[in-house]
């Protein structure tokens, strides 16, 4: 993977984050559908191009190109979106004096857990003339939190929402429930939280 996910982070939580929260958080399409967002997926919530999928350079870029996949090209589809957005997280926090320095150390559930709003959300952008956030730019206290390992914060933040295309903004639930078993509700229980 050229943008160092499979270097950054043990295999060991990498796959589990993929085999059990993100397959089963996306759902497997052999076919194209459209998201609740309103934008065309495949597979385990593809978007875009087919990258080395069938190694060829065939100049597709829309799903809708697409027939149908195997679970297999799914999940080489998964895992270079993964990697394309794992580089893209680099860069962004890289590039924001803010965050600058502290991703290399973050332990893998949080590097996992950035990752993971990127590769649902996006980075995101801030737009000049709105000032509307998208992406995970909409969420700089609970990056902030991430990068601190200030978990009491990020439960208070981590929570993702959704415009579907009449513009209503829903609440992601079984996603927003899963972020919290899987990444915050582990950190919490290690500083002394019960339920």
């Amino acid at each position: 993977m050229k943008n160092g996910l499979d270097k950054e982070i043990s295999s060991k939580a990498l796959l589990d984050y993929v085999g059990n929260y993100v397959k089963p958080n996306e759902g497997f399409s052999p076919t194209a559908y459209y998201g609740p967002s309103g934008v065309k997926h495949i597979g385990y919530g593809h978007t875009g191009g087919f990258g080395n999928l069938w190694n060829v350079d065939d100049g597709l870029s829309d799903v809708e190109d697409l027939f149908g996949i195997t679970e297999s090209q799914a999940t080489v589809l998964l895992l270079e979106d993964l990697d394309k957005n794992y580089g893209e997280l680099k860069r962004f926090l890289a590039n924001n004096a803010l965050y600058h320095g502290k991703f290399q150390k973050l332990g893998d559930k949080s590097k996992l857990m950035l990752l993971d709003y990127t590769f649902n959300l996006g980075i995101g952008r801030e737009d000049p003339n709105t000032g509307k956030k998208t992406g995970l730019v909409a969420y700089p206290k609970l990056t902030k939190a991430i990068l601190n390992n200030d978990w009491v914060e990020v439960s208070k933040e981590y929570k993702r929402n959704y415009s579907t295309p009449q513009g209503k903004v829903k609440e992601l639930k079984k996603r927003n429930n899963d972020t919290f078993e899987y990444f915050i509700w582990p950190e919490l229980q290690n500083l002394g939280y019960t339920r």
